[in-house]
């Protein structure tokens, strides 16, 4: 069963939650730390790294994130989607960039070290308006468009959208900053992007412009990117949850865990679960599992996936249903409340491997889709 022992944060108090819950995600910090320190020194450590936990802290869990982030001395910035999402975090002494429009009123960041970034005039003349309200100054980083064509200016209306920014008197703008679309898949593509960024940056310091905070990054493009000396904050996702493009250097900090909710044998040529999708080929024990589709294990991993026990590998039989899962435990020692690894680090179980195995374009995908009501327990 669950060791408890294991757990040493605040946030992943277990008197806060069922104290033996069926189903649990253990998150390492000693592995999320390796992966800081690897993405630390490619960078060096005289430059910020800001550490990307949007999308529930890519499924990992914002707050347990947010407490890693916090607890390690190599993360500066705290990055993420919703203004929403920052205000509830407590405890946090790091800056925290908005990386989407907020979907609550600005006046909750107020005296708050939460930057903004800001890709429409009206946008900023909100936030000085409300600056002006308060008496309080708001930090943005304009955002520009190299090509992803979802957020951000064109590069060639970068100037006057300055100018129009000090025309405000309560926005600072602190940063400014592009995405790539492809760092990982498609070098050309990249270069072009970073050449245009870079052009951005060398009218602004042919005019005397000088921003604090210049970023254009992911996880694959620090391994991939030459960078000038004048980019000093990188923005890394995948990478810090041990996944993406240098995956061979780091540690996935996620184990998914449940527990075996009952054993039987069922003869051969019986249908396995919904729409007969699986017949057995010999008398077969089975074992279920109290998770499905709802808990986040996609319905694309019926029949595709395995999950490990006692060291194991025990494949899925038939269809993931809403809250169940079916495996088959014929040749391997198992029996009712054992533990099952889910997802984990172990060969065969990673985001990686499920996406491959069921055909879903990304493991992000997987990651966020996994239930937030499930416990995150941080382990060492």
């Amino acid at each position: 069963m669950i060791n408890y022992n294991k757990q040493i944060y605040p946030y992943t108090d277990p008197n806060a939650y069922n104290k033996n819950p069926q189903t649990f995600l253990e998150i390492n910090k000693s592995s999320f730390d390796h992966n800081v320190a690897y993405y630390k020194n490619i960078i060096g450590h005289h430059n910020q790294l800001g550490a990307v936990i949007k999308g529930n802290g890519y499924g990992h869990g914002l707050e347990q994130m947010t407490f890693l982030c916090e607890q390690n001395n190599l993360v500066d910035w705290l990055l993420m989607v919703q203004l929403s999402e920052a205000i509830v975090l407590k405890n946090v002494t790091k800056p925290i960039l908005i990386l989407g429009y907020s979907d609550i009123s600005p006046e909750y960041a107020v005296d708050k070290n939460i930057h903004f970034m800001v890709d429409q005039l009206e946008y900023a003349q909100h936030l000085n308006t409300l600056g002006k309200k308060h008496c309080y100054q708001f930090n943005i980083h304009i955002k520009i468009d190299t090509g992803l064509s979802r957020r951000g200016i064109l590069p060639q209306e970068t100037l006057d959208f300055i100018s129009q920014l000090h025309k405000l008197d309560y926005v600072t703008i602190t940063g400014i900053c592009s995405h790539f679309i492809a760092s990982d898949t498609n070098q050309t593509i990249t270069q072009q992007q970073y050449t245009l960024f870079n052009d951005v940056i060398t009218n602004l310091h042919n005019n005397n412009i000088h921003i604090a905070n210049i970023h254009m990054s992911n996880s694959a493009a620090l391994s991939t990117i030459a960078y000038e000396s004048y980019f000093n904050f990188f923005r890394v996702g995948m990478g810090i949850y041990g996944l993406g493009y240098d995956k061979a250097f780091l540690k996935p900090i996620m184990t998914w865990k449940t527990h075996i909710l009952n054993i039987k044998t069922i003869p051969a040529d019986t249908n396995v679960g919904y729409a007969c999708t699986y017949q057995t080929k010999r008398p077969t024990r089975v074992a279920l599992l109290p998770i499905g589709y709802y808990d986040g294990y996609k319905f694309q991993f019926s029949n595709q996936t395995s999950v490990i026990i006692n060291g194991h590998y025990a494949p899925v039989l038939g269809r993931v249903a809403m809250n169940m899962t079916i495996v088959d435990v014929t040749d391997i020692t198992a029996n009712i409340d054992d533990e099952v690894i889910i997802l984990g680090p172990q060969k065969n179980i990673t985001a990686h491997d499920l996406a491959l195995k069921g055909n879903i374009a990304n493991p992000r995908e997987i990651l966020v889709g996994i239930n937030p009501l499930l416990n995150r327990i941080i382990t060492t």
